[in-house]
C-alpha cells in the first residue's frame, strides 16, 4: 500500500514541478488536444459491446480571450 501511495505521490510531483502552469488565455497561444477512450457496454471477455473514440482539435486564443477550435472525433462500435 505505501508503494501505491509513493508511485502516485512521485506522479504527481512530476506533473506539477516542471512546465505545468495554468491556462492564462493570451492571444495567439495554441493548443492541440488529443482524446481517446472507451465507451459504455466495454466487455473485455467477449468481442461483443466493444467501442471505442479518439479525436484530436486545435485552438487558437484570440482577443479578449476568445477561442477558435477545429476538430474530429470517431467512435467505432462493433
Amino acid at each position: 500500500m505505501k508503494r501505491h501511495i509513493f508511485i502516485m505521490m512521485l506522479f504527481a510531483l512530476c506533473l506539477t514541478s516542471f512546465q505545468a502552469h495554468a491556462q492564462r488565455y493570451l492571444p495567439g497561444m495554441k493548443g492541440l488536444q488529443v482524446t481517446a477512450g472507451m465507451t459504455d457496454g466495454v466487455h473485455w471477455n467477449t468481442n461483443t459491446d466493444f467501442a471505442y473514440h479518439i479525436g484530436a482539435a486545435y485552438s487558437v486564443y484570440t482577443k479578449n480571450a476568445n477561442r477558435w477550435v477545429i476538430g474530429g472525433e470517431y467512435l467505432h462500435k462493433k
